[in-house]
């Protein structure tokens, strides 16, 4: 336990990567350490408060030197741990000092005092702080966050609004357009909305290949035309397939370019001097009006609804400025002279404008625009309106005559599309010609492929049957399936049978002839298809087979219907609604949301008939990401060994066992990171659709769910008194002067045992307190096992469960035998083709939880019998089948404890070289207590041993393990007499007791020198003795091979296997 408790602490370095500490941002480092300590619950050694344990005394107690023991560990890995994370400078500076807390505060000192130092220059960093170009804005953005944070700890509050205003102010010089544009958008902006509004806006100029936007033309919009570049001097017809995109950052030759402002050539308008001047002149002798017009210019998808409204402003005409307006209907133009042609319109036709007034229409006609790239864009039906004071181009109108349009943050581009009324295909527009489609064949055709002149031999085949599957990845060849060979060929040289297929003729499987008739195809599971007569009409044949969660789960649909008013009485009876916020929100920046579903299931009685319905909200874990939504899922539950150890004890000592059930265990649990979710189907609050619930406690699906709960009992349990035991974390005890009680839990089932009813009610009560729970009275069924008091103790059965199995497997009406394996039988590994793998897996899964519960007379069946399970063959069913009908003749055998002997025993075997063709042998081991047995195991071994001897040798270092274990969970139950005496194991091979007390080293056992130490060990610390008994009477005899009728009921009944 001790090495295991290491291995946990001394975590792999993937679990968490912190950066070396090198004297700078020591709070950052120091807090992530914090976290990283409590997680290995290692952080407590740095407490100064921490008392020292004092130094060892021959009167130290047993439980005072673990706890020495536990501190110095705890001690070294915290240090280990501090000391790798910091720099190489400051390793060889602190190595010196031994003690974790010595370190810790050495730094604390020296780097918490020159953080104090600088604090009183954060206030100017923060007023000096400037955003530049070749950084990032949102890591900017974050820094400038920092120092709000520092200014926070020196009690200096920022408002929100002051700090969104700030990093607006503090914008790099590239971003002037676009800080005017975040000055007059809508009030309210949150540090979340503009930091998202950064986001987009710097992903977007990356997109484009340049961080910065362009400064020309701040007033106006540029208009460019995809599929034409400014150089070009040729209007070249349009094609579909050819994109060439204008780069506005282009280093190419600038001789004989014009501009398109000045008209002067060798420059582009970007770098116009003459634009410059007309811009500072701009900036000083502008209205306000002028403002709105070069806000309009500059407004995305957002704002274009604006220039309705500023159409009609005060503004300097300019007959010559296009806008392009996605609320529009109709293009406008003010100027007469832009007509190309013009018809005057009749009386009575006006135009609605966005400020609810009309404007006559004086005329109609077509406009020529000459865009940015050269190129012309032609509008028809333009209304001519001398009232408005700017040309708008109907963003509606572009799109349907064939013109995409994109905005950009600086300019509009303008991409011809397909007209929908062309008819041809992209290929047939692209090649000139409509696509040769002979070579296409239906799949599944039968073929016959040429074979090739090296493989063709003279009295070969010339060609080959098989089937069509489909093409070459990188060629127009065939993709054909050989039956012969049962591989995949590629060829040119096919010839199809296209009226026939391969599931025209009836394909008969191999039928494996066998004396049981345990496999056949209800054991698959899978239906067989007749072939159906042929038709007109090829239909598929294959059956789809839904996935099958067991009986006890129900397939549904979700139908909920709430009536207006009574929403909050509906909440208010679920169980889940204590764990979300009472109103859904927004999922905020940066974090993740996870799904949600319910789960309908039958429970049902020990007897099969159903106890109840269960509706469970359920939430998709499956989204959940490691270190964000969870860190630790790691949750203990307590041994079937444990269980059986204290029904054990409640035989010997005559105690009472209750049994009690924790109502949504899960439910309990305290959520220690943000984790959100979507709102429950049939509970999505109207008008809410796209919000979230954000969870305050645990929730099933959820990964940290088990964890989260056992953390809560284990802190509830402990706080009235209860203590751990050492060998099982969820075996808890409390003894007073008037009662004894130990809880064993299991996720949410518990077992409460009792010295009386008065320690049994008051747990009864105190749980009851904190949690919902139901009392279920005497304990009666447990995990699936039966639990019954008789006049001499308890016995566990599993008759229910058994004949589950026998009918899910189809095996209630077969022969029965009288014992589970056969020696006779020689199992090999199969190489064939595997039959029902996943049949038998499951099957082999269903024996080994009742082997591993009640019924340890099929456990060398049930451990050889998995050996076989990724491969299994005919023979390998027929001994399954074996195991089937032993089960339905010895249903019924239960684990009796009578409560006597009062004694802890253990038997120890094993058998060398049981497998044919593999040459590992196989131990087997059994602990009785109170007449039944606790404790059992039928295991291959992991090493060859060359001998007899040293196979029996390590099966017995395989029992003393469990012995050990066994005494140290017993050592914590008071009701165990102590001191305890040594563990008495039974071993059949006199060669091995010698070994074992004797102290000689030989090299020949070099290979089982640690066990060889650990069992001499364990004999002198006194926690086992090793006692010889004949083979006859060793209880392990049936774990490590097959044994005859009478030998089975004989180590049946010394097993405690008994009639229910």
């Amino acid at each position: 336990m001790e090495g295991e408790k290491m291995a946990y602490k001394m975590m792999n370095q993937d679990f968490v990567k912190l950066d070396k500490f090198d004297g700078s941002n020591f709070i950052r480092w120091q807090d992530k350490m914090k976290f990283l300590l409590t997680a290995l619950k290692i952080f407590y050694v740095l407490d100064p408060n921490l008392q020292p344990i004092p130094d060892p005394t021959p009167e130290d107690t047993e439980q005072l030197k673990q706890q020495r023991i536990k501190r110095e560990e705890d001690e070294l890995v915290c240090r280990g741990h501090i000391l790798n994370t910091l720099s190489d400078r400051l390793y060889d500076l602190y190595t010196t000092m031994t003690s974790p807390k010595e370190i810790w505060k050495a730094l604390e000192i020296k780097y918490k005092t020159e953080k104090q130092g600088t604090d009183k220059f954060i206030i100017q960093k923060y007023f000096n702080f400037k955003m530049m170009d070749n950084v990032s804005v949102l890591d900017q953005m974050h820094e400038l966050q920092i120092l709000v944070h520092k200014l926070n700890d020196l009690s200096i509050k920022i408002p929100e609004l002051f700090q969104v205003g700030a990093i607006i102010a503090k914008l790099p010089p590239s971003w002037n357009n676009y800080r005017k544009k975040l000055l007059h958008m809508a009030e309210g902006l949150t540090l979340e909305q503009i930091g998202t509004h950064l986001r987009i806006e710097e992903e977007s100029r990356i997109r484009e290949g340049t961080n910065s936007v362009s400064k020309v033309n701040e007033g106006t919009v540029n208009y460019v035309l995809n599929g034409g570049v400014g150089s070009s001097k040729t209007n070249k017809s349009f094609r579909p397939n050819k994109k060439i995109i204008k780069k506005t950052n282009s280093n190419k030759d600038k001789k004989g370019r014009a501009c398109f402002h000045c008209g002067k050539k060798d420059h582009y308008i970007r770098e116009c001097r003459f634009l410059k001047n007309q811009m500072k002149e701009k900036e000083l002798n502008t209205s306000e009006a002028n403002v709105v017009d070069e806000i309009v210019a500059m407004v995305s998808e957002m704002q274009i609804g604006m220039i309705t409204e500023v159409h009609m402003a005060n503004t300097a005409e300019n007959s010559s400025e296009w806008w392009y307006d996605s609320g529009a209907t109709i293009h406008v133009c003010n100027n007469k002279m832009l007509f190309k042609e013009y018809v005057e319109a009749g009386n009575g036709l006006e135009v609605l404008m966005g400020n609810h007034n009309t404007a006559k229409v004086l005329g109609t006609g077509t406009v020529e625009l000459i865009l940015s790239s050269g190129k012309k864009l032609k509008l028809t039906n333009v209304y001519h309106v001398p009232d408005i004071k700017k040309n708008l181009v109907s963003a509606s109108l572009l799109s349907k005559n064939g013109v995409k349009a994109v905005l950009e943050s600086d300019k509009l581009i303008l991409s011809k599309v397909l007209s929908k009324k062309i008819q041809s295909s992209p290929y047939e527009l692209w090649n000139g010609r409509k696509p040769n489609l002979n070579y296409l064949k239906v799949w599944g055709y039968i073929a016959y492929f040429r074979v090739q002149d090296p493989k063709r031999t003279k009295l070969g085949p010339r060609a080959i049957k098989s089937v069509f599957v489909g093409y070459a990845v990188n060629s127009k060849t065939y993709r054909l399936l050989d039956l012969s060979s049962n591989t995949i060929v590629e060829s040119r040289d096919v010839e199809f049978i296209e009226n026939k297929f391969i599931n025209d003729s009836q394909i008969e499987p191999k039928q494996i002839q066998e004396s049981d008739s345990l496999v056949h195809d209800s054991l698959s599971g899978n239906k067989r298809i007749e072939p159906s007569s042929p038709s007109e009409q090829r239909r598929s044949q294959r059956v789809r087979k839904e996935k099958d969660f067991g009986p006890d789960f129900i397939s549904y649909q979700v139908n909920v219907y709430l009536v207006e008013g009574n929403r909050e009485n509906v909440l208010s009876k679920l169980p889940f609604v204590g764990n979300v916020e009472e109103d859904p929100m927004d999922l905020p920046p940066g974090s993740n949301t996870i799904g949600c579903k319910w789960v309908f299931r039958r429970k049902y009685r020990t007897d099969r008939t159903i106890q109840t319905f269960k509706a469970r909200l359920v939430a998709k874990g499956f989204r959940q990401m490691e270190g964000i939504d969870y860190f630790d899922t790691y949750a203990p539950v307590a041994r079937i060994t444990s269980i059986r150890v204290l029904i054990a004890l409640a035989s010997i000592y005559k105690l009472v066992v209750y049994q009690m059930d924790v109502k949504t265990a899960f439910l309990n649990g305290d959520l220690d990171e943000e984790v959100y979710m979507d709102q429950p189907e049939g509970f999505v609050l109207p008008g809410s659709e796209k919000k979230v619930c954000k969870l305050v406690k645990s929730l099933y699906g959820l990964k940290q769910a088990p964890k989260q709960w056992h953390e809560k009992f284990d802190t509830v349990i402990l706080a009235n008194g209860f203590k751990h035991n050492g060998a099982d974390k969820c075996v808890y005890s409390k003894f007073t002067s008037e009662y004894g009680v130990i809880v064993c839990l299991y996720v949410d089932d518990m077992l409460i045992f009792g010295t009386n009813m008065l320690g049994v009610c008051e747990t009864k009560k105190y749980l009851a307190s904190v949690f919902k729970m139901k009392d279920l009275n005497e304990a009666d069924t447990i995990l699936g096992i039966k639990v019954k008091r008789h006049s001499e103790g308890y016995v566990l059965c599993q008759n229910h469960y058994i004949e589950k199995v026998l009918l899910k497997y189809k095996h209630l009406n077969v022969k029965e035998v009288n014992t589970p394996f056969d020696s006779n039988y020689k199992l090999v590994e199969n190489i064939g083709r595997a039959i029902a793998q996943l049949e038998f897996a499951s099957a082999i899964g269903s024996m080994m939880y009742a082997m591993h519960c009640t019924r340890p007379d099929i456990a060398f069946a049930v451990n050889r019998l998995s050996r076989y399970t990724s491969n299994p063959s005919a023979e390998h069913w027929k001994a399954i089948a074996r195991v089937f009908s032993y089960l339905k003749k010895t249903k019924d055998l239960g684990l009796y404890y009578s409560g006597y002997p009062a004694l802890l025993e253990g038997y120890s075997d094993a058998n060398w070289v049981t497998s044919v063709g593999d040459n590992k042998s196989t131990s087997g081991w059994i602990f009785t207590l109170g007449g039944g047995a606790i404790s059992w195991a039928s295991k291959k071994q992991s090493c060859i041993s060359h001998s007899t001897m040293e196979s029996e040798f390590i099966a017995l270092a395989s029992a003393g393990k469990e012995a050990e274990w066994l005494r140290n969970m017993l050592y914590d139950i008071e009701l165990w007499p102590q001191p305890m005496s040594a563990i008495s194991i039974y071993c059949d091979s006199q060669a091995t007791m010698s070994k074992a007390y004797s102290k000689i080293y030989n090299g020949k056992s070099r290979h089982i020198s640690l066990r060889h130490e650990y069992v001499r060990q364990l004999i002198e610390d006194g926690v086992i003795s090793i006692v010889y008994v004949k083979s006859s009477g060793n209880l392990a005899d049936p774990f490590t091979k097959g044994l005859s009728r009478d030998m089975v009921r004989v180590t049946s009944i010394g097993m405690g296997l008994k009639p229910f």
